[in-house]
């Protein structure tokens, strides 16, 4: 009688996050379909939200070559490219403590346009929210600026909720390579106190953690108002936005993924399945490092 045997060696999974993440965008969908077909709403601080200049999917997708990054070379790439309509995408829950990290995979194109074009984002009623209504707080900006070679460089910086941004900026980056920004916002117990931070990896860099000392930052609020105050914190990080302020400001992002922690271990090394037919009654037979023996029956 013959008895068949098999072997299946045990596969890895490849890649993956550190927990559940708030929000992943990989805009794997065809080039020029509207980001407002992808779970993000077009919004504005007044409920009348712009139509024009329709966020859409542009293509190829971003990607690097060395660092195992989760959200690289996955589908196509936003466009934040026109003077028009901002949208925004809600996280899973809403986050009041502890931080939120938001990675992405970002390139500039061309000669840039100073202005930010990410930010976190509140909605005005945060019980129940109207995804096309956010409040005005926008925390964690996140700006592009020209170079010291505008042809060829840019800037990233951030401000805290400042509209403009001079002295909290990056050195020089290069036109149209693709880098990884990751913005953070930190609860701090206390008000007026809360603290945003940002942090650029090339490719090739390790990212099973951040390095200690942010790019820019930790930042906190600037005053406003008459008299001036601290502006507030935020009551609840509850999504994040991508803004079009210019035309021709032609920034490209990809691989957004958020959460409360930033981890991401590098992928084990990848195996297959392998299925042995063995025949029993035989003498005994090694495969991969097992041995089986005779059986008598």
């Amino acid at each position: 009688m013959k008895k068949t045997l098999l072997y299946l060696a045990l596969t890895a999974t490849i890649g993956g996050y550190a927990q559940n993440p708030l929000l992943v965008e990989h805009f794997d969908t065809t080039a020029n379909t509207p980001l407002t077909n992808l779970g993000w709403n077009s919004h504005s601080t007044s409920g009348n939200p712009s139509t024009s200049n329709p966020q859409v999917v542009v293509s190829p997708g971003l990607s690097w070559t060395q660092t195992a990054y989760p959200g690289s070379g996955v589908g196509n790439a936003g466009g934040v490219l026109e003077n028009g309509q901002d949208v925004s995408k809600p996280l899973s829950a809403n986050v009041d403590t502890g931080s939120v990290y938001t990675s992405f995979l970002v390139k500039a194109n061309g000669t840039v346009v100073s202005g930010y074009f990410f930010h976190y984002a509140q909605y005005s009623n945060i019980a129940t929210p109207n995804y096309t209504l956010i409040s005005s707080a926008f925390r964690a900006r996140t700006f592009v600026l020209p170079g010291t070679n505008p042809a060829a460089q840019f800037k990233l910086g951030l401000s805290f909720n400042g509209s403009s941004v001079t002295s909290d900026t990056t050195s020089n980056l290069t036109i149209g390579t693709t880098y990884l920004v990751v913005v953070r916002y930190k609860f701090v117990p206390g008000a007026a106190n809360d603290e945003v931070s940002l942090w650029v990896l090339t490719d090739g860099s390790s990212i099973a953690s951040l390095p200690a000392v942010p790019t820019i930052g930790p930042l906190t609020a600037t005053a406003i108002g008459t008299p001036p105050a601290p502006a507030p914190d935020l009551t609840a990080v509850q999504g994040i936005a991508l803004r079009q302020y210019a035309t021709g400001q032609n920034v490209i992002v990809d691989g957004i993924i958020s959460d409360r922690t930033f981890a991401f271990a590098p992928p084990p090394p990848a195996t297959s399945n392998v299925t042995f037919n063995v025949d029993m009654n035989q003498v005994s037979q090694t495969f991969v490092n097992a041995t089986v023996g005779s059986n008598s029956n």
